[in-house]
């Protein structure tokens, strides 16, 4: 949780915070640790909804919503859940 609200925010760690949250998914799964996934989802969530909570011009550095890239990553990331979630 920590490494990702350190990540959350700066653009140039973007893709190292999709594949934390990727490897803490995978984490959760393979230890059989429902609560901990739990608190990652709403760490996620959390994080996403600071993010869209911004308007205006976004600085450089902080991570831009409203990018193509970024929502493909998040889609990503959230279907990795899903997937990790129905299993």
């Amino acid at each position: 949780k920590v490494i990702l609200d350190v990540l959350k925010s700066n653009v140039r760690l973007e893709e190292v915070y999709h594949e934390t949250a990727k490897h803490a998914f995978e984490f959760c799964r393979s230890n059989k640790r429902p609560q901990e996934f739990k608190r990652l989802c709403e760490t996620l969530r959390k994080n996403w909804q600071d993010l869209q909570k911004h308007t205006g011009k976004v600085p450089l550095h902080q991570v831009d919503p409203r990018n193509a890239d970024t929502i493909s990553r998040t889609l990503e990331t959230r279907c990795s859940q899903l997937r990790i979630c129905i299993e």
